[in-house]
């Protein structure tokens, strides 16, 4: 699986996988949108499987993710989720660590 995580590296460190190897890459670097699937990271086109997003101004052209969007902030349900099964957005003024092992369990399908 190919999962991007748009933010601070460190975010990562206290994750909890449960025994499966999930390989979170973590991109600090500027990224242009294509689409829902792809990005552009210097000059190179990254597909991925899911898009984990905390820093909004990382990202050039959010508009092509073709995600509900309102005032530059991708609208999410109770698990992160976009309207896009594949692409999650972190709420700015919560626990980065609880929100980002909410969606990994929730990738994993694990309920806690």
């Amino acid at each position: 699986m190919n999962i991007y995580y748009i933010g601070n590296p460190g975010d990562l460190e206290n994750l909890q996988f449960h025994g499966f190897d999930l390989n979170i890459k973590a991109i600090t670097d500027n990224i242009k949108i294509i689409d829902s699937y792809h990005f552009s990271l210097k000059n190179e086109i990254i597909t991925f499987d899911y898009l984990i997003i905390k820093d909004y101004k990382k990202l050039e052209n959010i508009k092509k993710l073709d995600c509900l969007i309102d005032d530059n902030v991708i609208i999410t349900n109770y698990y992160l989720q976009s309207n896009l099964e594949h692409i999650f957005a972190l709420n700015q003024n919560d626990d980065v660590t609880s929100q980002l092992q909410k969606i990994v369990n929730f990738i994993l399908n694990i309920d806690f």
